[in-house]
């Protein structure tokens, strides 16, 4: 009798692999990467462009780019990054849930030119706390995961002695439809626990034009209004609606977050 195991691990060898996922991968042509439509990327950038500009047109003056700077803010937060992802062979590995690379990519970079773009706004309404907003950890431009995400920025404000006041999500809605993932306010509540740390949601609803600003340390995650989003693979969420939001982008920056708090 043979040995079932090292038969196989012979079999693999003969094949030309000493390693089990490779040979999987070959078996599954998953080392067949697709190609990248160019056009329909190139057609993407274009209306990412066409996006930003849309905010600019529409926002208060107190949170748009100051005049002339848009292409500059092209240049530094989308073109860049795009040269990053080539130099890194990240476009054709990026998928999720079965879409195409290029519409990964439109995903993940809309939501974070809407963060770049708002980041004065947000550093002005949380001033109360301190002064600087950055992010949390380096953008990582090197791996697929990183942009398998959600539109979620993990940012920290920083006080004037240099230490972290507050974390904030910053998430951003094309459809009118917002959400609170309950996991956001597990993670929250335990970082106080941990740390002394709030943590805000800021929820840019661009359908609409209008913020919401949460503090998910005073929500539990037992409260019934928590329901499950099918199309989220099932995850619970509790809806928001325009009740929860409290500035108009067409409005003035707040200059204190405290007053969009809900009541």
């Amino acid at each position: 009798m043979f040995d079932p195991r090292e038969s196989a691990k012979e079999w693999r060898k003969r094949m030309g692999f000493t390693n089990q996922s490779q040979c999987r991968d070959f078996l599954s042509g998953k080392v067949v990467m697709p190609g990248i439509d160019e056009g329909y990327l190139e057609s993407l950038n274009t209306h990412l462009g066409k996006l930003v500009q849309g905010l600019q047109e529409a926002v208060h003056p107190s949170c748009a780019l100051p005049d002339g700077e848009l292409p500059i803010f092209l240049e530094n937060n989308r073109d860049a990054v795009l040269v990053q992802l080539r130099s890194n062979n990240l476009l054709a590995r990026l998928n999720n849930q079965g879409r195409r690379p290029e519409e990964v990519y439109f995903s993940w970079m809309r939501g974070h030119l809407v963060v770049r773009y708002f980041h004065r706004a947000i550093t002005e309404m949380f001033r109360p706390l301190g002064n600087e907003i950055r992010s949390i950890g380096a953008d990582d431009f090197s791996q697929a995961a990183t942009f398998r995400r959600s539109a979620t920025a993990d940012l920290a404000v920083i006080d004037q002695d240099g230490r972290s006041a507050a974390r904030l999500e910053v998430q951003s809605g094309f459809t009118g439809i917002n959400d609170l993932k309950r996991h956001k306010v597990v993670e929250a509540r335990d970082i106080f626990e941990r740390d002394a740390i709030r943590t805000y949601l800021v929820d840019f609803d661009l359908f609409n034009g209008l913020v919401a600003v949460l503090d998910l340390c005073e929500y539990s995650v037992d409260d019934d209004r928590w329901v499950q989003r099918q199309q989220m693979e099932g995850q619970w969420v509790l809806p928001l609606d325009f009740n929860w939001f409290s500035w108009r982008l067409l409005d003035p920056v707040p200059g204190d977050f405290n007053t969009l708090l809900p009541e």
